[in-house]
């Protein structure tokens, strides 16, 4: 029971922290109509800011024909038009970012390109495809199998951008204004997630309706990232 009331507590906590702190104007993110532009933005995006992101999406959207941002296209089709070229030309169209600084990384374009081989052998090919794979364990350990994955961040991630609405990325952003709301200084990603997906049901069936944990995390993560 009082781990219980404990838990309660926290989440009036955060609640209230968060109805203090947060602009929730902020609309909640449209995500991607493309499961490879998905892949793209989540793997490009650990670790550097969102604006180079921006970058890599459009550059890569003129590559394949100057597409627009929400061109619906499969995994399949773009693996063809990547054809046989090397990571290091596809890195010229993306950036040579690596995915992350230890000696094992390798580059972004080259995890990129994996994740879409591994996309592509478990039919992932359309957004709806990455929604139904969420207990597809065999398909989340290939993609942490990949240099700079093993977190499974990037999958979080890879959710998120395919409208899952319970999902939550929990990046350094979402830790510290979690730790901050709540005034815990340890909880792990379990209970984070826990928590913010509690807040958002709790505030969807009161004061803002259609609330969800995937909306919930954009506008913390804008908060935070202006701080």
């Amino acid at each position: 029971m009082n781990n219980f009331l404990s838990f309660i507590y926290m989440i009036d906590r955060f609640i209230s922290y968060c109805e203090n702190h947060l602009d929730f104007s902020i609309q909640a993110p449209i995500g991607y109509q493309s499961a490879p532009l998905c892949a793209l933005d989540s793997v490009f995006s650990i670790g550097v800011k969102y604006k180079s992101v921006e970058n890599v999406v459009s550059n890569f959207l003129i590559f394949l024909g100057n597409l627009p941002m929400d061109t619906t296209i499969s995994t399949s089709d773009v693996l063809d038009r990547i054809g046989n070229m090397s990571v290091d030309d596809l890195a010229v169209v993306l950036n040579r970012q690596r995915t992350s600084t230890r000696g094992n990384s390798i580059l972004k374009a080259e995890a990129f390109l994996r994740y879409l081989n591994i996309m592509q052998e478990f039919r992932i090919e359309s957004c709806e495809d990455v929604r139904n794979s969420i207990d597809n364990q065999d398909f989340h350990n290939q993609i942490k199998a990949i240099p700079g994955q093993r977190s499974g961040l990037t999958l979080d991630y890879l959710y998120i951008l395919a409208r899952v609405d319970n999902y939550v990325k929990v990046d350094r952003h979402i830790t510290r204004f979690t730790c901050a709301a709540t005034g815990v200084r340890n909880l792990t990603k379990d209970e984070i997630i826990h928590c913010i997906r509690t807040a958002a049901t709790y505030m969807s069936e009161n004061n803002y309706y259609g609330m969800n944990a995937r909306w919930l995390d954009h506008i913390i993560w804008t908060y935070q990232s202006g701080h």
